[in-house]
């Protein structure tokens, strides 16, 4: 687990999912259901019900802001969509943040109605650990996204699409969208949530300062 002192400025949220859901930064807690397991390096989810509820606490808002979203993670298979950080609301339409594994095997990330989203240029290999960093600049009617995976830059995508306020946050599973839930099979571990944009050199230091857990 990293020491909290360590952490960039502007961490509103971090979750080592090593011991439990809690929040170690503050007191956004999150609730593991359908079995969901922790084990020593992260949350383990089974890909069919599995996941842990952040819920929609007023001080992970990230809607019209600047934000950057921290975290490792792997996948149990290939060929099939994992959403792996989420807010989408109920009818599929709005999202505040969105981390997920395509059936192409690419990460993505969006927010809105998905008309703004940036992919990886890696694809997954099954059980390989990867460090993601999604970073939103900008403001309203301007925005810019950036993917990077393990320390580098994967892609850039600017455009007027506006950010919207989605649903329940979870890890492991689509929002708040019931049909499907598209849930990640996998592990995912040292989440963390910021208010700014972080720099390439930030990301690159938390990689390095993490992936002694995992690689």
């Amino acid at each position: 687990m990293k020491n909290i002192n360590t952490l960039p400025d502007g961490l509103i949220a971090y979750y080592p999912l090593t011991t439990s859901a809690r929040d170690d930064f503050g007191e956004i807690h999150g609730t593991i259901n359908n079995g969901a397991t922790i084990i020593p390096q992260g949350v383990k989810l089974d890909g069919t019900n599995d996941y842990v509820d952040l819920g929609t606490s007023s001080k992970l808002s990230l809607t019209g802001v600047p934000f950057s979203v921290l975290l490792w993670v792997k996948v149990a298979s290939n060929g099939n969509y994992h959403y792996i950080i989420s807010d989408v609301n109920v009818s599929f339409t709005q999202s505040t943040v969105d981390i997920y594994r395509r059936n192409d095997n690419k990460f993505g990330f969006f927010h809105g109605n998905a008309t703004l989203i940036v992919l990886s240029n890696i694809t997954t290999v099954v059980d390989q650990w990867y460090h993601l960093a999604c970073v939103r600049s900008g403001g309203t009617g301007s925005w810019t996204l950036k993917m990077y995976v393990d320390g580098k830059l994967q892609n850039t995508s600017s455009g007027a699409s506006n950010p919207s306020t989605g649903g329940t946050l979870c890890i492991g599973r689509v929002g708040s969208y019931p049909p499907t839930g598209f849930y990640h099979g996998g592990c995912t571990s040292e989440l963390s949530f910021y208010n700014r944009a972080l720099t390439l050199n930030e990301i690159q230091e938390h990689y390095v300062n993490t992936r002694g857990l995992y690689l």
